[in-house]
């Protein structure tokens, strides 16, 4: 039961910067479910999410050496589980892990984030593995166009979604695209939309940031 709360709570502790907190609790979590000799598939699951949710505070708190173990190991257990979702969220993290120090590994993990998450056929997953690529191609190869094409078959996956964070932090990044581009009207429309999306749900790092972002482009 403790892991299967905080495998729900880690969005709760990221997004409200609880980051010590709960790679805390997810550690003490983790620990108690590695003691279990025989565990069921829905206990692996549980416990394969949970690694996600350690590998994303992690990564937030700068703690570079234990985001890709993290991430390994719940890869290793929803390929397992045969979880296409799921391992299209492992992918990901291991593709932030990666990041500027192997572009070309990055590059690879994205792609195959992507393909995992259409096997999935679950729109939520899509868009996250479309946005998140469009933000790498934008910040990391500084290719608006090729960002733009994520993004243009990122924002409808992320509207059916239903999923405002994921919807604001989507159109956030095709705000920041319109900047790249220049085209300073745009931007500053799809930014307050973004920002409209996430200041409903309290999360102050989200608001604090699309707001940011959003009084830099006005």
């Amino acid at each position: 039961e403790e892991l299967r709360l905080t495998a729900a709570l880690h969005w709760f502790w990221d997004r409200r910067g609880y980051l010590a907190e709960g790679r805390a609790r997810i550690q003490t979590a983790l620990d108690a479910a590695a003691t279990v000799c025989e565990p069921s598939d829905t206990l692996l699951r549980v416990q394969a999410w949970t690694l996600i949710g350690g590998a994303a505070l992690a990564f937030d708190q700068g703690d570079q050496a234990v985001v890709s173990p993290l991430a390994e190991e719940s890869a290793a257990l929803f390929r397992r589980l045969g979880d296409e979702g799921g391992l299209s969220m492992a992918l990901l993290r291991l593709a932030f892990a990666a990041g500027a120090a192997d572009p070309q590994q990055a590059g690879e993990l994205l792609a195959a984030a992507q393909r995992h998450a259409r096997a999935a056929g679950d729109p939520w997953f899509v868009g996250l593995a479309l946005f998140v690529s469009a933000q790498a191609m934008l910040f990391g190869r500084g290719d608006a166009d090729a960002a733009r094409a994520c993004m243009d078959e990122a924002l409808p996956a992320l509207r059916t979604s239903g999923d405002p964070y994921l919807l604001g932090h989507g159109l956030s990044t095709l705000g920041l695209i319109e900047l790249a581009e220049g085209h300073w009207t745009a931007a500053c429309t799809v930014l307050e939309q973004g920002l409209a999306q996430v200041r409903p749900l309290e999360d102050t790092r989200s608001i604090a940031l699309l707001a940011a972002t959003t009084a830099d482009a006005a």
